[in-house]
């Protein structure tokens, strides 16, 4: 089963956005990406997993500092009717 995931990415630090951006890409296989004037956004797919809850938490343990870090990821399968709204924000994560 193939999960599709949009994300956005936004803080007032450019290598934290850089960095998460380099993370995504190595972890999972995003298929599209667009720089928007505070982040970036884009899409990614992952197989077998609906939300890597335990990969996003590493991910944003090490970026607990930044307080404007604002990122969000929306899972969903059209099959399934599975949906899902993940934000990371203030540093904790909130599952909506």
């Amino acid at each position: 089963m193939i999960y599709y995931h949009r994300f956005y990415v936004e803080s007032l630090y450019p290598e934290n956005r850089r960095r998460i951006l380099r993370w995504l890409f190595r972890t999972f296989s995003v298929y599209l990406c667009e720089a928007t004037p505070a982040g970036y956004k884009g899409r990614f797919y992952t197989q077998n997993v609906r939300f890597p809850k335990a990969a996003f938490r590493d991910l944003t343990f090490s970026l607990r500092g930044d307080r404007s870090l604002c990122l969000w990821v929306i899972s969903y399968d059209l099959h399934t009717l599975y949906l899902e709204r993940n934000i990371y924000v203030y540093g904790k994560w909130h599952n909506l």
